[in-house]
């Protein structure tokens, strides 16, 4: 089956010698079979050589949903260092999806230990396979996009609501995930389609750093997007010259940008004529 996807010798042989090929094999010819596309095909053929290597799957056993998850989160770890990746939050949800996939089809696939809504699993599944392998946008998937849940984000027991120190810290960590939570929510309607998180977190700990974006585009919000520019950069041009930052515009990078910003002033006050009145001494400037 791998020969008829991977054109490279090399690249063909690099997955040959993965444990599980005949596995892996059987798996991606039924999904051929199911029509999907070659495409879609090799990046699942990629994706399980990382799931074979990071779950230590040297011979076939029963994984669990909480098992992948984790594997996830490591993944999504080591694409820090991977210029090509676009989302290390896609790519945790992806290495997942793929996974579960996999397993399932083998019968490895062990149950959840904590008890889900009926279909729960067998639903993300089908949104990440609308996504992945049948080209649809989140838009089009409900207007939602599934992200991969991991550990809870803070854990309280009777006694913590009676520490003072705990409640504290309890109360720090649930503000910098609110805070985190109204900016993703405040982004979306604004029309910035831009959904940050962290990669990585501990349950009742700060959610600290490094942290991954997501960001979505679609003809259909080139009018936000627009709108978006044309004020962001109005907002731009009156910090800069307002009389507390004049020292920033004789320094580099600003002291360049004031007048490629000017010109693209000009050209948003016609796509959004609400900056007119906000912009009248442009020309003087």
């Amino acid at each position: 089956m791998l020969e008829t996807i991977l054109e490279r010798p090399s690249t063909l042989k690099r997955h040959r010698d993965v444990p599980l090929l005949k596995e892996r094999e059987e798996f991606l010819q039924r999904l051929h079979q199911q029509g999907t596309s070659r495409a879609a095909l090799r990046n699942l053929a990629s994706e399980l050589i990382h799931v074979v290597r990071l779950l230590r799957l040297g011979k076939l056993r029963d994984v669990s949903p909480e098992e992948i998850h984790r594997a996830a989160e490591r993944f999504a770890g080591q694409q820090l260092s991977n210029p090509k990746a676009h989302s290390y939050v896609r790519a945790a949800s992806y290495f997942a999806y793929v996974a579960k996939k996999w397993l399932r089809f083998l019968g490895r696939l062990k149950p959840l230990s904590v008890r889900r809504a009926r279909f729960a699993d067998r639903l993300e599944d089908f949104a990440q396979y609308m996504a992945l392998e049948q080209g649809l946008s989140p838009q089009s998937i409900q207007g939602s996009q599934d992200i991969l849940l991991g550990k809870p984000i803070i854990h309280v027991t009777h006694n913590d609501v009676f520490d003072e120190t705990r409640t504290r810290q309890i109360t720090e960590v649930l503000a910098e995930w609110i805070a985190l939570d109204r900016e993703n929510i405040v982004n979306r309607h604004a029309g910035l389609y831009w959904v940050g998180g962290p990669l990585r977190y501990e349950t009742g700990k700060p959610i600290g750093r490094p942290r991954g974006v997501s960001f979505y585009w679609h003809p259909q919000n080139l009018t936000e997007c627009a709108l978006n520019l044309g004020r962001s950069a109005m907002a731009l041009w009156r910090v800069l010259h307002h009389q507390g930052a004049t020292q920033f515009v004789t320094q580099a990078p600003w002291k360049e940008g004031v007048s490629p910003l000017r010109e693209l002033l000009l050209w948003t006050r016609d796509v959004d004529p609400s900056l007119r009145g906000l912009l009248d001494d442009i020309e003087k400037k």
